[in-house]
């Protein structure tokens, strides 16, 4: 049973207050309804919608700019938070007793949704206002020991990461919540609504890329491409499951990935040929990947291994690129802000060959893991 469904079953005393809703509609509920849907249908007083990136139909494209609207579903009205401003105004609460929270969750520390609810938290301590987070799984089903650095870095904060904290993570956004609200002593009134995994929920795209479970799992690894001249399936069927570009040998990067034995995943050569983003209209070459036990592949040690290889072996031919969004509107220093840490170009991209020790000792998260589970383990 979700966060949602324990809600609506055990809350109905709360049918007095007033709402606001963090949502959009690839949360479902039990009853397999978008959750502002299902809130309004149980009677709660839901009062107005705040949507993230991708929109309230979590269709919008990515790093685009969301408009305020109207929920065709519930005709209730939206704030966009990815637009204008990412943090409500205090004026967007006015009217509001309660902000209800229930958002996707892929674990992975640049897919924008979390720093959305940080901003709403952050905007609901100084208003006064409670939070109460309707809690579902962590969609990519990472295990406490699989989690992956780099941590981020000091000057690399962004709204693809405002805090410190690895690039996976397995928790849910409720325990997210609870850490980073005690570890920032942030003074605000908290519920988290837990949920109990006895029934496996369908897999809904959280965004039009995040197509499959496949993508959720490989996002981590490819999306790491953006910041380099390298398509990562946008613009095709198979987002985030390619790496490509018309330079690159397919047949002789197949065999070198696979003689390096990565586990949990398996690459093929492949030529694709993008509809729109990087490379439109042009054959790339490259690996298309099938994650074959998401409990022992790591995604982030494959990505640094790829970029260091393709710096050695495609040194002409290999360079940063920047990418647009309203986030970061010049789009520099992509890379830098996706894995966390300074000049990472630089320091994964030398044209010479990185060893495994230096790549285990980046991604090793063992200690804030360590620190989180203590915490929540003596909050319980």
């Amino acid at each position: 049973m979700l966060g949602i469904d324990f809600f609506v079953a055990n809350y109905t005393p709360y049918k007095r207050y007033s709402f606001g809703l963090l949502s959009n509609h690839a949360t479902l509920s039990g009853a397999g309804y978008p959750v502002a849907y299902e809130l309004v249908r149980q009677g709660f007083s839901i009062k107005k919608l705040f949507s993230p990136e991708h929109g309230i139909q979590s269709q919008g494209e990515d790093g685009v700019a969301q408009k305020n609207a109207y929920d065709p579903y519930t005709k209730l009205p939206i704030i966009s938070l990815y637009g204008e401003s990412m943090k409500p105004h205090s004026s967007d609460l006015d009217g509001i007793d309660i902000v209800l929270i229930d958002l996707p969750n892929i674990g992975c520390r640049f897919y924008t949704y979390w720093w959305t609810i940080t901003y709403m938290v952050e905007a609901c301590a100084a208003s006064g206002k409670k939070i109460v987070l309707l809690d579902r799984p962590n969609i990519s089903q990472r295990s406490l020991d699989s989690i992956e650095g780099p941590m981020l870095e000091k000057g690399c904060q962004s709204f693809l990461g405002r805090w410190p904290m690895p690039l996976t993570f397995s928790q849910s956004f409720g325990e997210l919540t609870r850490w980073f609200i005690y570890e920032r002593h942030i003074d605000i009134e908290l519920e988290v609504i837990s949920f109990n995994n006895d029934k496996q929920q369908p897999f809904i795209p959280p965004s039009p890329s995040m197509n499959d479970i496949q993508a959720v799992w490989l996002y981590p690894c490819t999306c790491l491409f953006e910041g380099l001249n390298l398509n990562m399936g946008r613009g095709t069927s198979f987002p985030f499951r390619v790496i490509g570009a018309p330079w690159l040998d397919a047949i002789q990067l197949h065999h070198d990935f696979k003689n390096d034995k990565f586990e949990g995943v398996e690459s093929f050569p492949y030529s694709y040929q993008p509809m729109w983003s990087t490379y439109t209209n042009q054959i790339c070459h490259g690996l298309y990947f099938s994650v074959t036990d998401h409990k022992t592949f790591s995604p982030v040690r494959a990505s640094l291994w790829l970029m260091n290889y393709l710096s050695v072996h495609y040194s002409n031919h290999l360079r940063p690129t920047t990418y647009k969004t309203v986030a970061n509107p010049s789009g520099k220093k992509h890379l830098t802000l996706l894995l966390g840490i300074p000049n990472a170009y630089d320091r994964f991209c030398t044209g010479r060959p990185l060893d495994n020790s230096s790549i285990a000792k980046l991604i090793d998260a063992k200690d804030w893991c360590m620190n989180v589970d203590a915490f929540l383990a003596s909050t319980i």
